[in-house]
């Protein structure tokens, strides 16, 4: 989004086959199942989109494409367990608020409801960020339901998140359940966002189903920093928070156009994008503080290691943090040099990004990943099996004696921790994923090379 925050974002679904065969005694996963999600990931985005990437990741395949007729990136989400497309992402490349605000509350809503005419909105905040000013519309339609970011002048979509499905509310109370097993309402959430945080800005609150458990996801302001926060429905928990450094805060007045609609061609000439998802989601990822490329040298590595783990330390003192970082490498986001990586101690984990050259955090991600094997919480003290067992147990299983790991990581796929990489050998590549705790392997992926 033009707020200069980086949200990182994950839904939408679609039917996907996936066929098994035996090779050599092992299941081998045809690779059409990839194909069959690329090809569904296709009738969301632009037919001259082009594909500009594909990753797993969290149980999902993501297609990331840019079509040069819209201007639009996209990222659509597949389930791989389901084949539903769960969420569609857009976000429009250089895209910008605007210096004043030309176009009324009732005028975005007019916007919103050109493109999605079912629309019921449930929220819309007017922000700035360096003095540039955008509308963000909470909204639901039918099937579908999310945000959206527009220019407060012209009009034009700067982003979108929308996700697929019917919105999730609190399950009825039946005689049956006690006060000790009754669900918060949305109130009490806010309530405790306003306690722990009390100069909160508050910009969203939905309730969503997560691993069989209900949760409240809520997005808010406070102190320079955008935070979004994952709560236990039942016992009002957080269960996950990601926070990061912004510019962006919800302006202090109402929208007072400085001319009418009618003055303002390029309001009624801004269109959505032209295919069914190009008005389905997006994040645009510019940040705040100094922009890389400054004079200087930026920070080590091991500094930016240094700056992770003294995080790490100060907010669970109890866990043990040394050799914690599973992952870390230097990155240019949008022209900014940031250093991104994961650290873990037994049952938590923290993603970060740190400015390169001033060593600001500006993102901190921390969550408390469950013991796969019993669905309880692995508990400080759990012990992975490591990623050099995990890639032994990954070469043992490789039908030639030549074979290398391209690449492997720590990953958390509906609360169960694994292990996923890519493997290749002289014919053939790999895909697997391996229990971190017990070593078994949960998925193995045989592709030929077709030589």
């Amino acid at each position: 989004m033009s707020k200069k925050i980086s949200r990182k974002v994950v839904w939408v679904l679609a039917p996907v086959l996936v066929a098994g065969i035996l090779v050599g005694g092992r299941a081998v996963v045809s690779a059409a199942d990839r194909q069959e999600a690329e090809n569904k990931a296709r009738t969301y985005v632009p037919e001259d989109a082009a594909l500009q990437g594909k990753e797993r990741d969290d149980g999902a395949y993501k297609f990331h494409f840019y079509s040069e007729s819209t201007g639009y990136s996209y990222e659509v989400e597949i389930s791989r367990s389901s084949g539903e497309v769960r969420e569609v992402e857009s976000e429009l490349r250089g895209g910008t608020g605007s210096s004043n605000v030309s176009l009324t509350e009732a005028d975005i809503q007019g916007r919103v409801r050109e493109w999605y005419p079912e629309a019921e909105i449930s929220g819309m905040q007017l922000g700035q960020d360096d003095g540039l000013y955008s509308y963000e519309v909470y909204f639901r339609a039918d099937d579908k339901y999310g945000s959206l970011e527009l220019n407060a002048a012209e009009g034009t979509l700067l982003e979108s998140k929308i996700k697929y499905g019917t919105p999730v509310v609190i399950p009825a109370e039946t005689s049956n359940v006690t006060a000790d097993t009754s669900y918060l309402s949305e109130e009490e959430i806010r309530n405790q966002v306003a306690g722990a945080y009390p100069d909160s800005q508050l910009v969203a609150v939905e309730m969503d189903r997560d691993d069989g458990r209900y949760v409240y996801e809520v997005e808010f302001f406070s102190g320079g920093w955008k935070y979004d926060l994952v709560y236990d429905a039942l016992t009002g928990e957080v269960l996950k928070e990601e926070s990061e450094q912004t510019n962006w805060q919800p302006a202090e007045t109402a929208a007072a156009p400085a001319e009418s609609a009618e003055e303002t061609p390029a309001s009624t000439e801004t269109q959505v994008p032209e295919s069914s998802a190009a008005a389905s989601g997006g994040e645009n990822r510019t940040e705040t503080g100094a922009a890389s490329g400054t004079s200087g040298q930026p920070v080590s590595e091991e500094k930016a290691r240094e700056i992770a783990i003294g995080k790490a330390s100060a907010e669970n003192p109890d866990a043990d943090w040394s050799g914690s970082i599973t992952k870390i490498r230097l990155d240019r986001d949008d022209g900014r040099l940031l250093y991104e990586g994961e650290l873990r101690s037994g049952a938590i984990q923290c993603e970060f990004e740190i400015d390169a050259y001033t060593g600001v955090v500006l993102k901190w991600e921390t969550e408390v990943k469950g013991n796969p094997q019993n669905g309880q919480s692995a508990g400080a003290d759990a012990q992975t099996i490591g990623q050099d067992a995990a890639s032994a147990i990954a070469l043992g299983k490789a039908q030639a004696g030549d074979a290398w790991i391209v690449e492997i990581q720590l990953e958390e796929d509906d609360g169960r921790l694994l292990y996923e990489g890519e493997m290749r050998d002289s014919s053939y590549e790999y895909e697997f994923e391996i229990d971190a705790y017990t070593g078994t392997v949960i998925q193995w992926e045989v592709e030929g090379l077709g030589r």
